[in-house]
C-alpha cells in the first residue's frame, strides 16, 4: 500500500475515533464516597469501581457536568448513594 494511502487511512480512523469520543456523554457519579465525573456509564463505573457507584445525571458537556456538580459540593466532595 501506497504511503499516502496509508497515511490517509490512518488520519480517517483517528478523525472518526476522535468524534465517537466527542459523542459520548458526561456522567455525574458518586463512586466509593467521592464526586466524580466520567465518560463511562453505570455499568462500566460498577465493574469498574464495584457496587458502592450511583449516578447523579448524564451531561452532554463537561461543562454542564460540573455545574450540576455543584450541586453535590463539586468533583471530588464526599457523596453517599444512599
Amino acid at each position: 500500500m501506497p504511503f499516502f494511502t496509508r497515511l490517509f487511512a490512518t488520519l480517517i480512523l483517528a478523525l472518526s475515533a476522535s468524534a465517537a469520543a466527542a459523542d459520548m456523554p458526561y456522567n455525574l457519579f458518586c463512586a466509593k464516597g467521592i464526586v466524580t465525573i466520567d465518560q463511562r456509564n453505570w455499568s462500566q463505573m460498577k465493574a469498574a469501581i464495584g457496587p458502592d457507584v450511583c449516578n447523579f445525571g448524564e451531561f452532554t458537556t463537561i461543562a454542564e457536568a460540573r455545574r450540576h456538580s455543584s450541586l453535590f459540593g463539586g468533583e471530588g466532595a464526599t457523596c453517599s448513594c444512599k
